[in-house]
């Protein structure tokens, strides 16, 4: 009786494999064929690469360069997402954020799509610019895994709490605003526990002032 019960399990657990492994390549080819015919090359590369579910275990801070980073620099990768894609394969962290930029843009399509948005790509890419030293990547990376709709599974190690403040802290002190302003929203949460703090939280607003005076990372009483 035993081996009957095992036998089963084993089989429901094989279908079941099967069918969210079907569902999950229909709802990829599905995206792959409603995106900008420019960003289909780079959707279908990127789902079949297996850096892809590497980065969605990682926590951005964890590959953040800190002895050679830099806060801010992009390419411009609307004419050409695929070449910023090869560019983006060889280390150049411009054109990683660059692609994930025009990614991000791409969501407002209205034939994107329904089943998610690009949440998956273009973590990926904000962070392998992060793992190549653009603070203001990591930024946009951990707030992607916290706001992003998925494909596939959520980038859990990004969501956790203690990761969200290690990479908002590192980009920071990497000269991203964005970064301060981040780490500043954390320090004065309600869930933030041991991280709760109004003097670390009025710290981050400061700097993020101090680095980027005239931008909405900025909040009026701290400039």
């Amino acid at each position: 009786m035993y081996r009957i019960f095992a036998l089963l399990f084993v089989v429901v657990l094989i279908l079941t494999m099967v069918w969210h492994t079907q569902i999950r390549a229909d709802t990829a080819a599905d995206l792959a064929r409603s995106a900008p015919a420019e960003l289909r090359p780079v959707i279908r590369n990127i789902l079949r690469s297996p850096v892809h579910d590497k980065a969605l275990r990682t926590c951005p801070a964890d590959v953040f360069p800190k002895s050679q980073s830099y806060p801010f620099g992009t390419t411009s990768c609307g004419a050409n997402p695929m070449a910023c894609y090869k560019a983006c394969l060889k280390g150049d962290g411009k054109a990683c954020f660059g692609l994930a930029r025009v990614l991000e843009k791409s969501d407002s399509d209205p034939n994107k799509s329904k089943h998610a948005d690009y949440s998956d790509f273009t973590y990926t890419l904000f962070l392998a610019a992060c793992q190549n030293g653009n603070a203001n990547a990591c930024t946009n990376a951990a707030a992607t895994s916290k706001n992003g709709k998925w494909l596939r599974q959520q980038p859990d190690a990004a969501r956790k709490f203690s990761c969200q403040m290690r990479t908002y802290t590192a980009s920071c002190e990497a000269g991203a605003a964005w970064g301060c302003y981040m780490k500043g929203s954390l320090h004065s949460r309600n869930d933030a526990g041991r991280y709760k703090s109004r003097a670390q939280s009025e710290a981050a607003y400061r700097r993020a002032c101090k680095l980027s005076p005239t931008s909405n990372a900025c909040l009026s009483r701290y400039r």
